[in-house]
């Protein structure tokens, strides 16, 4: 039986979660700081795309993912500019040709570097990011090749999404086969394919969640974790994606949909909520 203590302890929790996301969204509109971030604007970020259509597409997108690791954004993105530029290079982001083309990242690599002449300093040993992101490359494909179409990959990602208790293990499954895509970016890559159920625990999500008290960990999994009871606690029709969404643009300040910037808000917002949020369990 529960006790009655145990019982004012969940609903504190569920309180807690429940203001902490409506004070983010009313932030983001109200203290930002912009009038471009209008209810209308917000509503757009808060739904995930529609799914790709195919194997190609879902391959491009596991790579965005990858380029999305520390300090690899810019050496791939300041390079290249756009993953979609590897296409002539991946075959069309088609997985089992670009095995049957390149049996190492370094063959890679040179192919790479020869026809779309990165800009930057290209390091070639072992660790550096340009090799560990074509091992990331070739890694994707092997483990996308098992998959006919993308309604195959659909169908087996399906079933850990069903079921709460799974769903985690897919973000594991993914991180474990693709070297360079741990549990974090593995969870971005599933959740920006259309599943609102997932969310990506990153440093800015992170930051805000232990910042305010949503959160006491700053280990990945625990912190999705964390993300999926606010978003149950936030209301039914609230998703971890959303909520991700939210925290999410008040520490980067990027509405990359609306092609505009503003700084961050992490450290004002959890100020502005620490003030007005009730005190966490213990304290």
């Amino acid at each position: 039986m529960i006790s009655d203590r145990s019982s004012r302890a969940f609903r504190s929790e569920r309180q807690r979660d429940k203001l902490a996301f409506k004070l983010a969204k009313e932030y983001l509109v109200e203290q930002m700081g912009d009038r471009r971030v209008t209810p209308e604007l917000l509503k757009k970020y808060l739904r995930p795309e529609p799914r790709p259509k195919s194997l190609p597409e879902i391959y491009e997108r596991i790579l965005k993912s990858g380029q999305n690791a520390n300090m690899v954004s810019g050496v791939i993105q300041g390079g290249i500019k756009e993953i979609s530029n590897l296409a002539p290079i991946l075959c069309g982001f088609d997985p089992a040709a670009t095995l049957e083309s390149y049996s190492s990242p370094k063959g890679l690599l040179e192919i790479i570097v020869k026809k779309l002449r990165p800009t930057g300093k290209i390091r070639t040993t072992p660790r550096s990011i340009w090799p560990r992101f074509c091992q990331t490359i070739l890694d994707s494909a092997h483990f996308l090749r098992r998959f006919e179409s993308a309604e195959s990959f659909y169908n087996w990602a399906d079933e850990f999404d069903c079921d709460a208790r799974a769903r985690p293990a897919l973000p594991l499954i993914i991180a474990s086969r693709v070297k360079g895509l741990g549990f974090a970016l593995a969870c971005d890559f599933i959740k920006e394919l259309g599943f609102p159920n997932y969310a990506k625990p990153d440093v800015q999500i992170m930051d805000i969640f232990n910042g305010i008290g949503l959160s006491n960990s700053k280990d990945s999994y625990q912190v999705f974790c964390d993300i999926d009871r606010v978003a149950r606690h936030a209301g039914r029709k609230v998703t971890p994606y959303a909520v991700d969404k939210v925290f999410w643009l008040i520490g980067s300040g990027n509405f990359y949909k609306d092609d505009f910037r503003i700084n961050s808000r992490k450290k004002q917002f959890i100020k502005y909520a620490g003030t007005l949020l009730p005190p966490e369990r213990g304290t």
